[in-house]
């Protein structure tokens, strides 16, 4: 079996070819594979086990406070996501298991890409990747950042949204994201 390239443990693609999360990339074959998927830059909270660019110096590492992720962080990433998926690169987002602070980034820029709330954002990512989230603080964050953000979301009704590959996996049935009451247990945290 070669080494060359190797899928970083815990990998999944959020957004196919623009946004993956996985845990440490702690291997050059993981940095190999990342290149080959032209992931370019990687987002780390991790401040103890470094990431071993030194096999791949192209590769650009982007550093987040381990402690506490907040608003301007989440802001701070979605212009990132923004500004990479304009040049066509790829992102990777990393913690110990890319459950919780990387969850917590990606779903910010879930909830600006499609501006969609954060429940249904939330339950897409949780289908790909069942144990993520379960702290309440980062739950909060996200709803904290819609709430920020949910202004500037075009008023579209279903008919005019236009298709991508961001969100053709949706199906082309959008009554899911039209008219549906928000879930109970999400509806105290969503500010009118």
């Amino acid at each position: 079996m070669s080494t060359q390239y190797a899928m970083p443990p815990y990998f999944s693609w959020i957004v196919d070819k623009v946004l993956a999360v996985s845990a440490i990339p702690f291997h050059h074959s993981h940095l190999n594979y990342l290149k080959l998927n032209k992931i370019e830059t990687i987002v780390s909270f991790d401040d103890q086990r470094k990431v071993p660019i030194h096999t791949n110096p192209f590769m650009k590492v982007i550093r987040f406070s381990s402690n506490n992720l907040s608003i301007n962080d989440c802001s701070n990433f979605v212009y990132l996501m923004e500004s990479a998926k304009k040049r066509g690169e790829g992102v990777l987002i990393h913690c110990e298991k890319g459950e919780e602070r990387a969850a917590v980034l990606a779903l910010c820029f879930l909830i600006k890409l499609w501006q969609c709330r954060p429940d249904f954002a939330i339950d897409y990512y949780r289908c790909i990747r069942p144990s993520s989230l379960e702290k309440t603080e980062f739950e909060e964050l996200i709803f904290q950042y819609y709430n920020q953000v949910k202004d500037s979301f075009s008023n579209l009704s279903h008919k005019d949204l236009k298709w991508s590959s961001d969100t053709e996996f949706l199906g082309k049935d959008l009554e899911m994201f039209i008219d549906q009451p928000i879930p109970d247990s999400y509806q105290e945290r969503i500010q009118y």
